[in-house]
């Protein structure tokens, strides 16, 4: 999940320097524009997975092989801290494949497992799809959010993929690319057609 304060301070820096995220001087891509208005402030530990919106997702593996996936979508600094805090296993996703954590334009957040039992592959893409790094991600359940281990791309990217340690094997790697379908303008209360097994 991404650290809440982090991205707290990331998303002022970014509205005040009109999309040169952290101080690093950017354009925004066409295809990397805002998905959904931005909503109130609500406490992460409030939301649950049911507050998440859908989406499928095409994963062209870096092992050749092109996966659909169906994916929860966090892409308000509010499901963003939220993230995947307190699943503890792969089945409780229900029908969900991973999280994709959306920007509006490239961003330099970080990202940290506080909170998160379940041990997770995070992947980097950019506004156009291409891998640009990742990361195993152990669990950190302790009630001190500071020790946790932060994760970083090691350029600007647009959307972060967590999914369950293992699932896609030697899929998320150099040379994978993802794709989204268009994210729904309101979290969806049940499990999309195209995501039902």
């Amino acid at each position: 999940m991404a650290d809440p304060v982090l991205l707290v301070a990331a998303s002022a820096i970014i509205g005040l320097l009109a999309g040169s995220p952290a101080g690093v001087a950017t354009t925004e891509p066409a295809n990397c524009e805002p998905r959904r208005q931005e909503t109130a402030a609500t406490a992460h530990t409030s939301l649950g997975l049911d507050d998440f919106g859908w989406v499928t997702a095409s994963l062209d593996g870096a092992d050749g092989a092109v996966y659909t996936l169906c994916v929860l979508v966090a892409d308000t600094p509010e499901l963003r801290g939220r993230g995947l805090m307190d699943v503890a296993d792969a089945a409780d996703l229900g029908h969900a494949d991973a999280m994709a954590f959306v920007w509006g334009e490239p961003t330099t957040a970080r990202f940290y497992m506080w909170q998160t039992p379940l041990p997770l592959t995070l992947a980097f893409f950019d506004a156009e799809g291409a891998w640009i790094g990742g990361a195993d991600m152990d669990p950190c359940v302790g009630d001190d959010a500071s020790v946790c281990e932060r994760f970083s791309a090691p350029t600007p990217y647009c959307v972060g993929l967590e999914v369950p340690r293992g699932t896609f094997g030697d899929a998320l790697g150099p040379g994978a690319s993802l794709s989204l379908d268009p994210i729904a303008t309101s979290p969806a209360t049940s499990t999309p057609p195209s995501c039902e097994v």
